[in-house]
């Protein structure tokens, strides 16, 4: 079984990593092979068995048992993820504008905007219920007032929609396959009433509509109204909140990045660890009152043993709190994982613990094949393989030496160091689980473990728990007191580990390349091992993924890497012992900023703690909106820009002691053999009134490798003006002015440059329509090649002796999930 589970794992993993989706003849083909293979095992164990070589034909069919799991898992994520695609919305739903009625089956989102939820459709309509939508209402722009609607309402609404598109970056988060995992089949937003299109007013037909999921999260949403009124102005009530119902988007990002570095982000949610806590302390007292017969003459045990009861009330509450937490895909893993481990436990009792495991794996990638694709799915089952195979061989001797000793404290002592040995384990253990998939090694994690585990597990989320359901059935002054103090409790938690972590910050890693992980994961078999010598050699497996350097390019050599952020600019410029950034990305009207979203973690995921210099070209929030996060969040040599002196990006930087040059035509410095010299803006256009005008314009060049010009938005007035000032500024790379609008791009200034390539920098649909269809075309009839952000993701160009190359992320990663990209 343990092998049957081990190879449908391997096999739905495997199918995750398509570009494209195998037709069922591919399958049936290869699945052919495999069973061909099994059966082949199969009937060679049988002979080895006849012979009585019993230990190769266990091994036959331990691997015949791994081919046919990896073929059904391969055939069954295939099955569900062709039902999804189906489902999906195509091209011909692009930027199309539908009238729908529908119930918000999810929590609505507060945003600066407005309001996000999902949407599903009413039957008969152009979608079906199964085209669920991801919404954003947005307020008016001649209103400040928000939306105001609610989980489980049936709306009428006149929508703009399409299919899911993301950022595509490198260590990025990976939006379209959150949305498919999601079974969001499109996404869009409602269109405000106009007067050409009055009957687009959004109308709500009912206050109360939709199944039981939307009624449960109309249930979610009272109760987080009730919390967020017992605790007005609480910092951390948005964790009381995830703590109770699951909802984490409330906690600020600074708290995030705060407890993820302590390596304890995954306390301030529902996780499996409280979901476990709880169904052991019910099972606890449900067995101990059946035991007790609950203090009648009935002798309960005789008809059901305790233990059964333990385990199955056990259960019931996890999946009561698993309800309240929105049956979101990590609550419902561990919900299966106890169930299986119940079940187990009352038909076969001497199974072993690692079939219990692998059953629950099979009852969590059944429903949901995309759970691999998460990081909490591997750290779970990996922390819990750990902990089996760390323990193996010594609990039974723990156990008799705690019953043969009389001294409490002796007692507490032995069970204070099987505690320790098991958060060592999961420490040690998930090092390189936690470089592949954070590039951090949280070196605060053990300490600050155990420390928030008993107090947040035994203390926060019981009080929070009963807080939130005396607001429910007492007086609400009974339960906004236990809300305080499990708030006070947290408040005091936050303190302590901000103080630790400025004393003991995370170890910055590059990303663990799969080499180094694999080498690192065989290791952790020899870590565990009494031998000292095994040990060594395990620390020593260790050293290619805590040692490895930041990549950098050779000699001679510059990598830019043109990230997609959307509607903004944002370029790393590398070469072989200097970095800078060019422009910082947009700030988004969610709050949030490409700093924190896109580049900080891109610097982290690549190793890179510290950066040369950054050049802002101009005021525009699509160009300067990350940089205050990029100020806080590595460390700078100085940085130029062509700001006023009034800016409040300066005065920031300013108080930071960071210090700032002014961009001026005809500055210029070297960095291993590249030449950087700006371009513009010179005295002419030194005051202009519009910030494109004042526009960094940087060059790089070299002498035997091609040549890159960044033009930051300047517009047809400084193109002319550089030609007339006879600038040079031919170059083999151009990134295209003004994101490719009607203002830039005139045909001279794209004739003197003679750019073998052009970048655009752009977002998905955005409301500029950049790049501009006649000056795309203009690109296209000089015979510039063209590449941009939106339809490709992020793009990395290597410049050397021998011309430029150049990769995108769409391409190098492609899934099937994914949504085809526009062609031209």
């Amino acid at each position: 079984m343990r092998s049957f589970c081990a190879g449908f794992l391997l096999g739905v993993c495997g199918l995750q990593q398509l570009a494209r989706l195998p037709s069922w003849g591919q399958t049936a083909l290869y699945g052919g092979a495999l069973l061909g293979l099994a059966l082949a095992c199969v009937w060679l164990a049988r002979r080895l068995r006849a012979r009585r070589q019993l230990a190769r034909a266990a091994m036959l069919c331990a691997a015949a048992s791994l081919l046919a799991g990896g073929l059904g898992g391969w055939v069954w994520a295939a099955y569900c993820a062709q039902e999804r695609l189906q489902a999906r919305l195509g091209a011909q739903w692009e930027r199309r504008d539908v009238v729908l009625s529908g119930v918000i089956s999810s929590l609505p989102h507060q945003t600066p905007l407005g309001l996000q939820f999902i949407f599903t459709p009413d039957p008969g309509q152009v979608l079906s219920p199964q085209q669920r939508l991801y919404l954003g209402w947005h307020k008016e722009e001649s209103s400040d007032r928000a939306p105001v609607a609610h989980a489980a309402e049936r709306w009428r609404f006149c929508l703009r929609i399409g299919a899911p598109h993301g950022h595509a970056n490198p260590a990025g988060f990976d939006y379209e396959a959150w949305a498919f995992a999601q079974n969001l089949q499109g996404g869009g937003q409602v269109v405000p009433a106009r007067k050409s299109a009055p009957d687009c007013q959004p109308q709500r037909l009912a206050a109360q509509a939709g199944g039981p999921g939307a009624r449960l999260a109309r249930w979610r949403e009272d109760l987080r109204s009730r919390i967020l009124q017992a605790l007005p102005g609480a910092p951390y009530a948005g964790v009381l909140v995830a703590l109770v119902i699951g909802e984490q988007r409330a906690i600020a990002h600074s708290d995030w990045q705060l407890f993820n570095a302590a390596g304890i982000g995954h306390l301030l949610s529902i996780s499996g660890l409280h979901i476990t806590m709880l169904a052991a302390l019910c099972g606890a007292l449900a067995g101990w009152l059946w035991r007790h017969s609950f203090f009648t003459r009935a002798s309960l045990p005789l008809y059901w043993p305790a233990p059964y009861v333990a385990a199955v009330c056990g259960c019931l509450a996890a999946a009561g709190y698993v309800l309240l937490a929105g049956a979101e895909a990590p609550a419902l893993r561990t919900l299966y994982m106890l169930i299986a481990a119940t079940l187990c436990r009352m038909l076969w009792r001497n199974l072993p613990i690692s079939v219990v495991l692998a059953w629950a794996l099979l009852a969590v990638l059944l429903p949901d094949p995309w759970a691999v694709l998460s990081a909490g799915f591997w750290l779970s089952f990996g922390a819990v393989a750990l902990l089996l195979y760390a323990g193996s061989g010594r609990r039974r001797d723990a156990q008799e030496r705690l019953t043969e000793m009389a001294s409490w404290r002796r007692q507490a002592w032995v069970r204070l160091r099987q505690e320790a040995r098991a958060q060592g384990a999961v420490t040690f253990g998930l090092l390189p689980l936690s470089v592949l998939l954070f590039a951090q090694i949280s070196l605060l994690s053990p300490f600050a473990n155990a420390l928030a585990i008993p107090l947040i597990s035994l203390g926060v989320t019981p009080l929070a728990l009963l807080g939130a359901a005396s607001l429910t059935f007492l007086p609400e002054a009974c339960g906004a007191a236990l809300l305080q103090a499990a708030h006070w409790l947290l408040q005091a938690l936050a303190a302590l580990v901000a103080q630790m972590h400025s004393v003991l910050p995370p170890w910055r890693l590059p990303q663990a390349g799969w080499p180094a992980f694999a080498c690192a994961s065989v290791g952790l078999l020899f870590l565990f091992l009494p031998l000292w010598r095994a040990r060594l050699c395990a620390l020593a497996a260790m050293l290619p993924l805590v040692l490895q350097p930041a990549a950098h390019p050779a000699p001679g050599a510059l990598w830019l890497t043109a990230l997609d952020v959307g509607q903004g600019t944002a370029l790393l410029i590398e070469t072989e012992r200097h970095r800078m950034l060019y422009d910082s990305g947009p700030a988004y009207p969610s709050g949030s900023d490409a700093g924190q979203q896109i580049l900080l973690p891109y610097l982290q995921a690549r190793g890179i703690s510290a950066l040369d210099g950054m050049m802002i070209s101009h005021a525009d929030a699509d160009h300067a909106g990350g940089a205050a996060s990029l100020m806080q969040g590595v460390r700078l040599g100085w940085w130029r820009s062509s700001l006023d002196p009034q800016h409040a990006l300066r005065q920031s930087a300013a108080a930071q002691a960071l210090p700032h040059i002014p961009c001026r035509a005809g500055q210029e410095w070297e960095w291993d053999g590249w030449r950087f010299a700006i371009l513009h803006p010179d005295p002419t256009f030194a005051n202009a009134s519009r910030s494109n005008a004042r526009s960094c314009v940087l060059k790089i060049s070299h002498a035997q490798a091609p040549a890159l010009l960044l033009a930051g938005d300047i517009e047809a007035a400084q193109e002319a003006h550089l030609l007339a000032r006879g600038a040079p500024l031919r170059a083999a790379i151009l990134l295209a002015p003004h994101h490719g609008s009607g203002t830039s791009s005139s045909v001279p200034f794209l004739q003197a440059v003679q750019p073998e390539l052009a970048l655009f920098q752009v977002g998905w649909h955005n409301r500029y329509r950049h790049p501009r269809a006649d000056v795309w075309q203009r690109y296209a009839e000089l015979g510039i090649w063209r590449a941009r952000t939106d339809r490709e993701g992020a793009l990395l160009l290597q410049l050397d002796a021998a011309g430029w190359r150049m990769h995108s992320q769409r391409a190098s990663r492609q899934r099937y999930w994914q949504t085809p990209m526009t062609p031209e």
